[in-house]
């Protein structure tokens, strides 16, 4: 089913890379983390939920929506997150990308989350001068990705989301790393949908990666 939002809502996406090697120490700190981080955006209006995830392949992803891309830039002034978490992460090889991007939501999915959920990140990148096209092509692509995502086993959350700056995220959550990677191999996503952007000849496709999650609010 197709999650209710508000027409203004954004999806917020953070994300620092460290060495592979430091998995669990940075795993270990993220979590422990959501101690302080987690009462201090509660009390931030605006928020909708939070996914905070960290990957053995050597990334941590901050996944939030936020009812206006005004309250997600909050975020940008917390100080507990911006000076104490990530000076943390940073102290131990953490890099964070920037910049940090709020997309306009254009379609989801959603449902409950269960303990071993984890986060499928897939970004692309663009021109923003043809921010038209690929917002348009993205939310005609929805007709089809819809049905077909909706028959797979194991969908909690899904977001489309594209940005005027230049940047498109498909960002969904699963119950098992089993479930998320059946998006390898979907044909309406990885042929039909992908071909389409390839034949617009305007993206960018990043690495996918998988995200054990971490915490959530």
């Amino acid at each position: 089913m197709t999650e209710s939002l508000p027409a203004s809502a954004v999806i917020r996406v953070g994300r620092a890379t460290f060495d592979p090697s430091l998995f669990a120490d940075f795993s270990a700190l993220v979590t422990k983390q959501a101690d302080y981080l987690i009462p201090a955006i509660k009390e931030l209006p605006g928020l909708i939920s939070w996914f905070t995830g960290v990957s053995p392949e050597g990334s941590m992803v901050q996944i939030s929506i936020w009812d206006t891309e005004a309250h997600a830039k909050q975020m940008d002034d917390l100080k507990l997150m911006a000076v104490v978490a990530r000076g943390e992460m940073e102290a131990i090889g953490g890099h964070f990308e920037r910049p940090i991007i709020n997309y306009p939501i254009n379609w989801t999915i959603a449902g409950s989350v269960p303990a071993a959920a984890v986060i499928h990140v897939a970004r692309g990148s663009f021109d923003a001068d043809r921010f038209a096209e690929v917002e348009t092509l993205a939310i005609k692509q929805a007709e089809y990705l819809i049905p077909a995502i909706e028959r797979l086993p194991g969908l909690v959350h899904w977001y489309t989301a594209v940005s005027p700056v230049g940047a498109i995220a498909n960002i969904s959550v699963w119950d098992s790393s089993d479930h998320a990677v059946q998006m390898d191999s979907l044909h309406e996503m990885v042929t039909v949908a992908r071909g389409e952007f390839q034949q617009l000849d305007a993206l960018t496709f990043h690495p996918i990666v998988d995200y054990p999650i971490n915490w959530t609010i």
